[in-house]
């Protein structure tokens, strides 16, 4: 079933936010993977099909940015959405009401912003 790695994710992200556990840095990928121009295109997680060697890692930072950048509660909206959703562009567009193209330039931008602050 499509969009495994997002569940997963939105599971850690929930444990994370009962534990209180303040430091995510770990569940993140590493800053050269960020940085590289060449970030992991998101519909690939989807079907796990040609996924990055950290598909977790990217996963947990996608649920990050919809907390932050669409609230707390897109995060569940997202969740709904995964499994009626044939792709990840549609369970974007269903529960954010966003284009995936824009949704996915918007988290390499916070991504890299992300990056630059914790090397500071």
């Amino acid at each position: 079933h499509g969009g495994a790695f997002f569940t997963s994710a939105i599971m850690a992200w929930e444990n994370n936010r009962v534990s209180g556990h303040p430091d995510v840095s770990r569940l993140l990928p590493p800053p050269e993977l960020i940085t590289n121009t060449q970030l992991v295109r998101l519909e690939s997680l989807w079907d796990v099909q040609s996924t990055p060697s950290n598909p977790e890692q990217v996963a947990y930072s996608v649920i990050l940015f919809i907390e932050q950048k669409f609230g707390a509660p897109s995060v569940g909206t997202f969740l709904r959405a995964i499994g009626p959703a044939r792709s990840f562009a549609q369970a974007i567009e269903a529960s954010l009401g966003v284009d995936e193209a824009q949704f996915e330039q918007q988290w390499k931008d916070w991504l890299r912003r992300l990056s630059v602050k914790a090397g500071q």
